[in-house]
């Protein structure tokens, strides 16, 4: 009985530390945070994945939105991308995705820093990378990818691409 009590206030504490940790983050950033990185959600590339219950749980991309939709694949009821263009929610499997281009709201390029003194490497991975952008319109999708470059791909594709990264 004392195991199972102790056991009971471990996973309350636990799941308050959740709760604190996820208050402070929202209150910080003044924006949901990412279900998947924990960084703010971009408004611009917002993907939310509503689950079976009703909970939207919201994403700071659609490659963090894709990730969380393949962990909880059989919870969820529908998804949700943003329009890169006109800000808008669009159902991501009639949109197209720019995947790969140069634009990334939510890492850097920048260099780390390194144990070693005037060294530094590079991020060579990220969840987020390689970027995913999405849109409802072709026309827009060749736009983006004629200023920053990657490639057009389909929900299905890049659905693939989020599983074999």
């Amino acid at each position: 009985m004392k195991r199972i009590r102790a056991l009971l206030a471990g996973a309350a504490a636990l799941g308050l530390a959740v709760l604190v940790y996820w208050g402070a983050a929202r209150a910080l950033h003044g924006t949901p945070t990412c279900q998947v990185c924990f960084r703010p959600v971009h408004p611009g590339q917002e993907y939310t994945v509503v689950l079976a219950d009703g909970t939207e749980e919201h994403c700071c991309c659609p490659r963090c939105g894709l990730h969380f939709r393949l962990r909880r694949s059989g919870q969820v009821r529908s998804e949700l991308a943003t329009d890169y263009k006109s800000g808008e929610r669009i159902d991501p499997a009639s949109a197209l995705f720019v995947e790969g281009s140069a634009l990334m709201t939510c890492c850097a390029a920048a260099p780390m820093k390194r144990d070693e003194p005037q060294k530094a490497v590079e991020l060579i991975w990220d969840r987020c990378l390689p970027s995913l952008v999405a849109f409802a319109a072709r026309s827009e999708a060749q736009d983006f990818q004629r200023r920053y470059g990657g490639r057009i791909v389909t929900y299905p594709e890049a659905l693939e691409s989020v599983r074999s990264h």
